[in-house]
């Protein structure tokens, strides 16, 4: 009898701590969530975002395995007790390397409620390698062109090239109506597109009689948007740049 008896009471004791260890791994996975992976670009400033629950949630403990070739911050933190929120470490890494970067999510009272571990990727290839509008270059990572350009065409098939291992997931295009106002649409890869002949445009109407407030662009820019799949990460990122062309009035 003693023996039955003893066996209820480890079972007991046993299905506590199992219960207990899936409150506390409950308490953890409520408290974030964060990327396991992250890439960053060598001498370039990069971030991660951290999804905070409904809580008094806050970053601390960040550290990076290298203090030398990884620097690390916490430059963004929304927290709202009675929602939830985010934060953003931001990344600027010296050399190319894997790194790891650790930080704990603490309540209000500084109790740890979830330890994240997040591989950093440091790379100094660039995801979008070159963009052509009707054979001419918009961009080209291995023959860079510095400062403002008209571009010479109105418009042709825009083709993207990603360095080996990206992917394009989607290209967006934005352009401006006589308004000002910004007109997006997503295109596929080797589709022809017009560029934009209006700039955009800003006018205030809330100011009183006899004062005015506007402003606009020089050039009628059509914004490019690249979204592709990182290789190292396998999430999405974005590329941007602009085409200017000499706008017509508006």
């Amino acid at each position: 009898m003693k023996k039955v008896t003893r066996k209820v009471v480890c079972c007991m004791l046993a299905i506590g701590m199992i219960a207990s260890l899936m409150l506390v791994s409950d308490v953890q996975a409520e408290a974030s969530t964060a990327p396991v992976k992250a890439h960053a670009m060598v001498l370039s400033q990069d971030s991660f975002q951290v999804n905070l629950a409904a809580g008094d949630y806050k970053i601390a403990n960040l550290k990076s395995s290298s203090k030398k070739n990884l620097i690390v911050r916490t430059t963004y933190v929304d927290a709202d007790s009675s929602d939830t929120g985010h934060a953003t470490i931001s990344m600027y890494a010296k050399k190319k390397g894997k790194y790891k970067v650790s930080f704990d999510v603490v309540d209000r009272n500084n109790r740890v409620r979830r330890h994240h571990v997040v591989q950093v990727f440091a790379t100094l290839e660039p995801a979008v390698k070159k963009v052509t509008i009707g054979g001419k270059s918009v961009y080209d990572a291995v023959n860079p062109v510095f400062g403002t350009r008209v571009f010479p065409k109105a418009g042709g098939k825009i083709k993207v090239k990603m360095t080996k291992g990206y992917s394009v997931k989607a290209i967006e295009v934005t352009t401006y109506d006589k308004s000002g106002n910004g007109v997006a649409k997503i295109v596929k890869n080797g589709k022809k597109i017009k560029l934009g002949q209006y700039r955009s445009k800003y006018v205030s109407s809330n100011n009183g009689p006899g004062y005015e407030y506007w402003y606009g662009d020089l050039f009628a820019d059509t914004d490019i948007r690249v979204i592709y799949i990182d290789k190292y990460t396998n999430e999405e990122g974005s590329w941007y740049t602009s085409v200017h062309r000499l706008a017509k009035k508006n």
